[in-house]
């Protein structure tokens, strides 16, 4: 758990585009049903973890939940504090597995304090299901569950499940931190862990204790809400939004994100994440200036996603004119201009490259649940 800092400060950082994924957000239906605290508190426990960083400090002790599974690749979401020390990290799983994980692999959201671990298991485990933070209202029962760094009396980490209740969401936080809420108890080492609602949906990670200076109790606790993971899932893990049947023309693995395949029918520009496969472009036309068919298109587009990606150079997109023809281009600094080597999409002539533009940005933050034409 992070203590210390107070809760009214300002969010740090933006984004203009991050163009890792352009899928439409879809948020899990809510129930309206609540489930018995056992069976929530059973859930809390199979889709959570125990993290222990390098050495025997308390800031490398910490919780995560799982939140993906892409093969035998599972993602887990934690505080960004938790794993902020460089050095090796191990993940216990409900099953007491300890798996080690590459420091080089997690993924720090950058202005929050969040961050996605993740480990490599032949063995099934629970998933959680995301909930809509947005619907979270004051007196709301929560759960929130993790794993306590040892102490005097228990020497070894002890799972800790707790209860309490939602008590407001403030406007301006720092590191994404909204949701404030009060437990029956809490300990160190749970930074990282679920907040759940009573459908035992993931509605937020805790992770920020505010002590009572006068009383010594920690009466004030925050979470960052899951909606906010949602907002950036863009950059680290992509969520699937389209319900059409697609089948791959080749194998992609955990590090091939982009390639070309078919979605009914059609070639497409496909994005392998966590949740599956989300087709981004589907290709209709030939190219007039290469002669290429919609086939070759998508091979050629697909593999500049990828060979973009893997130099770090697709974080922004922006539009140009480059031997005059319309293109898209990928760029890793805002306001850079397009040129031959950025080019990422060549458009055909005559067409509004700002309007192409315009329907990524749409599909990125979910106004646009279509796929885009070419």
């Amino acid at each position: 758990m992070k203590w210390g800092y107070g809760l009214a400060v300002v969010l740090i950082g933006g984004v203009i585009l991050t163009s890792l994924s352009f899928a439409k957000t879809v948020v899990e239906p809510q129930f309206a049903v609540a489930l018995a605290q056992e069976n929530v508190n059973t859930i809390a426990e199979q889709i959570t973890v125990m993290i222990d960083g390098p050495g025997d400090e308390e800031q490398s002790k910490g919780s995560g939940v799982i939140i993906g599974r892409e093969g035998n690749i599972y993602y887990v979401l934690t505080n960004r504090h938790v794993v902020e020390k460089d050095g090796d990290y191990q993940v216990q799983t409900i099953d007491r597995t300890r798996y080690l994980v590459n420091y080089r692999q997690i993924q720090k959201l950058p202005g929050l304090d969040l961050a996605v671990v993740q480990f490599t298991s032949n063995q099934n485990y629970r998933v959680a299901k995301l909930g809509d933070s947005e619907k979270v209202s004051r007196r709301q029962k929560i759960y929130v569950v993790g794993y306590a760094t040892p102490g005097v009396v228990f020497t070894a980490r002890q799972f800790i499940p707790a209860e309490g209740i939602i008590l407001d969401r403030i406007s301006v936080s720092k590191d994404g931190y909204v949701l404030v809420y009060a437990l029956n108890v809490i300990q160190p080492g749970m930074s990282g862990g679920p907040v759940l609602d009573e459908q035992g949906q993931l509605i937020g990670i805790n992770g920020l204790a505010e002590p009572d200076v006068r009383t010594g109790r920690t009466d004030l606790i925050a979470g960052i809400p899951s909606n906010t993971f949602r907002n950036w899932q863009a950059a680290i893990v992509p969520v699937t939004t389209q319900s059409a049947t697609v089948t791959s023309t080749t194998s992609p693995t955990t590090s091939s994100r982009f390639y070309c395949g078919m979605s009914n029918g059609q070639p497409a520009t496909l994005l392998s994440s966590i949740r599956g496969i989300t087709p981004l472009i589907i290709w209709e036309k030939p190219d007039l200036i290469s002669g290429l068919s919609p086939e070759q298109r998508c091979e050629e587009i697909s593999a500049r996603f990828q060979r973009f990606y893997d130099s770090g150079s697709l974080r922004y997109l922006t539009t140009g004119t480059v031997g005059n023809q319309p293109v898209l281009c990928a760029v890793s600094e805002i306001n850079t201009p397009c040129s031959l080597s950025n080019v990422l999409i060549p458009l055909s002539p005559g067409t509004d490259a700002k309007s192409v533009l315009k329907k990524f940005i749409d599909l990125n933050i979910g106004l646009s649940a279509g796929l885009i034409s070419l």
